[in-house]
């Protein structure tokens, strides 16, 4: 085995991950960020317009558009049915829209959002 090859044998990353450095923040608004390039975030937004749409800026930016933003509304004392779609998505962050609806119709929801998305980070 040349030199080479050993270094190359000795530098790939451990079963646990031991001997790799994550870059993460464990927080209500978070991320984790793999060694592959893989980079999960996830948060809680208490904004939002009248309308119900709310603008969520992404703890840090991911290298291209994510593959997937996943949104829930924190239901509060309504009765009902709440949700949350995501209406945009750019690198840095995405536009949700809340609503909720009763017997009456349908509204905007005030609501805060939980909030999870999955892309690259490299």
């Amino acid at each position: 085995m040349s030199d080479s090859e050993k270094s190359t044998w000795n530098n790939k990353a451990a079963k646990d991950l031991a001997n790799v450095s994550l870059e993460k923040l464990f927080s209500t608004n978070g991320y984790y960020k793999a060694p592959d390039g893989i980079l999960l975030q996830w948060g809680y937004n208490t904004g939002g317009d009248s309308t119900g749409t709310i603008t969520v800026y992404f703890p840090i930016t991911f290298y291209a558009v994510p593959y997937c933003v996943i949104t829930t509304v924190a239901f509060g004392a309504k009765t009902g049915v709440a949700s949350a779609s995501v209406n945009s998505k750019t690198a840095s962050y995405f536009i949700a829209r809340k609503s909720y609806a009763e017997s009456a119709g349908a509204h905007p929801a005030g609501e805060p959002i939980y909030w999870f998305a999955i892309g690259r980070w490299k």
